[in-house]
């Protein structure tokens, strides 16, 4: 399952603009949280998932993923 949620999170891109920013959780649904809410942001590795997470509280995570061609 996190292999998964790891392929579909590196192919998934991040928006900013207008005060939010628009990506996926975990679970892949789409978030929008509010930049001025985002209270932390933290290094995420768990079976093969490597990203960002943007933490704004009430209104979810937002994974950006790290992952890097070569």
């Amino acid at each position: 399952m996190a292999f998964l949620v790891s392929t579909l999170i590196k192919y998934t891109a991040v928006e900013i603009g207008n005060g939010y920013l628009k990506g996926r959780n975990y679970w892949f649904i789409k978030k929008r949280i509010p930049n001025k809410f985002i209270s932390k942001l933290y290094l995420f590795r768990d079976n093969g998932i490597e990203a960002v997470v943007a933490d704004a509280g009430q209104y979810g995570k937002v994974y950006i993923s790290t992952h890097t061609e070569n």
